[in-house]
């Protein structure tokens, strides 16, 4: 039986696909073929129970449950091609009582993607700030640079200070016993880094390296473990050993060694190239940024939750591989930063909404403006991965990527940058000064 849609309204569809009874009885049979080796019963040899005498031992409905779920998915993708149906998320599936005798009705409800005409974009407005590269920039670049080539050295008979970095073991009570995640040993914290409850660092500087000392603290209201928060706690501490940087000079000596240039000027002058050419990136990214939320601005879109819970899912993802770039784990990072998962999903949302609203208001944009891949833009976006990748055959990279499924991809690819570059054409900026240049 053809599918029947039930509703559709406010992004949802519902509809219901019939499972035949004679569909339903062969998947029955598929299903006591793939799990009978599981069954054993008493004058039978394990996995030799013939299907009646299974049935009869524990129940009609025994393959029941299997049989319907190796049916669904062919069922569910015939009924959406059926009613040309765009669905963003899993179905929820609801079943009349089941019979091997009699066909089964089979319910589903699920999220569509937004259908909606963009607003007037005619007269797009947006503001960008105004990215200038100041002595400033240039100076912390380099300071960065000399922070990558310092030494580090053993601190000699003194007392802990900013910036050192020491080696602890510390042990943490609150109500005079010790709590869970409070205690570590050889563990090594840059004084001023911030990275500790307020006000531990500062009680380990003006120690020396062997002294055992305690450290009050006093957890936020705001601590993300809830049995902690507000209370008093003491940490008994032991500083193992203290290091410190030694910077290196900078002058024409060190140029020459982390660079090609023979002169700190020189160096100076490259830098801030550098730095403009990435403002120019930072500036065009903006616009394209700016100019995609004034079509949103401009345009009635209503987004599935699912849709933006789902953004939210991967931009977690996102961010749970960068914090195990820096060498600890998600729970680790959360009480270092005294957040929660809940509050890192709930600082995502927004710019997930923003994200999939985006990609929406662009990919109408596109057919409304019939922006399509040439030919000839594909062969040149081609012809530059050839060249990245150190393809030697040239044309047969180029001929094989055409016609292996990825060609779609970077079409799509070459079409949002024609839409994005025609969108910023089109967008009317006024700019005004960064964050960095009101400092």
């Amino acid at each position: 039986m053809s599918a029947v849609l039930l509703s559709k309204e406010k992004n949802q569809a519902v509809f219901t696909s019939d499972i035949p009874a004679k569909d339903f009885e062969n998947a029955i049979e598929e299903s006591y073929k793939k799990n009978r080796s599981q069954f054993s019963l008493k004058g039978f040899r394990k996995g030799k129970v013939p299907r009646k005498m299974l049935e009869m031992a524990y129940g009609e409905g025994l393959f029941y449950e299997d049989a319907v779920n190796l049916l669904l998915p062919d069922l569910y993708e015939k009924a959406i091609e059926e009613l040309e149906l765009q669905p963003v998320s899993q179905p929820e599936i609801d079943l009349d009582d089941i019979s091997k005798d009699n066909d089964i009705t089979v319910k589903f409800t699920v999220d569509l993607k937004p259908e909606f005409e963009l607003g007037d974009y005619s007269n797009l407005t947006a503001t960008v700030d105004e990215y200038k590269v100041t002595d400033s920039d240039v100076d912390m670049k380099i300071n960065h640079e000399l922070e990558s080539n310092a030494r580090i050295q053993e601190a000699e008979d003194r007392e802990a200070k900013q910036n050192d970095i020491v080696s602890i073991n510390f042990k943490g009570f609150v109500d005079d016993q010790p709590f869970e995640g409070g205690e570590a040993e050889d563990y090594e914290l840059t004084l001023g880094s911030n990275t500790f409850i307020p006000g531990f660092e500062d009680q380990i500087i003006g120690h020396k390296a062997g002294e055992e000392f305690d450290v009050n603290v006093k957890f936020p209201e705001d601590y993300h473990e809830a049995s902690l928060k507000g209370k008093d706690a003491k940490f008994e501490c032991k500083i193992n050993s203290i290091k410190e940087k030694i910077m290196p000079e900078l002058d024409d000596e060190f140029v020459k060694d982390v660079s090609e240039f023979d002169t700190l000027d020189e160096y100076k002058k490259d830098i801030k190239e550098h730095l403009e050419k990435d403002n120019e990136q930072r500036l065009l990214v903006d616009k394209q940024n700016k100019s995609v939320e004034a079509l949103i601005e401009a345009t009635e879109l209503d987004v599935p939750k699912s849709m933006i819970d789902h953004e939210v899912d991967h931009q977690f993802n996102d961010f749970a591989r960068r914090v195990q770039q820096m060498g600890i784990n998600t729970d680790q990072y959360f009480q270092i930063t005294n957040t929660s998962e809940e509050d890192v999903r709930n600082e995502l949302r927004a710019n997930a909404e923003l994200k999939v609203k985006g990609d929406l208001v662009l990919e109408k944009y596109i057919e409304v403006e019939k922006i399509e891949a040439t030919d000839e833009e594909l062969d040149e976006k081609l012809q530059e991965f050839a060249k990245i990748y150190g393809k030697d055959d040239e044309e047969k990279f180029i001929n094989e990527f055409k016609n292996s499924p990825n060609v779609e991809y970077l079409k799509e690819d070459i079409r949002r940058k024609k839409a994005l570059d025609k969108l910023v054409e089109n967008t009317k900026f006024e700019t005004k000064k960064s964050e960095d240049d009101n400092k």
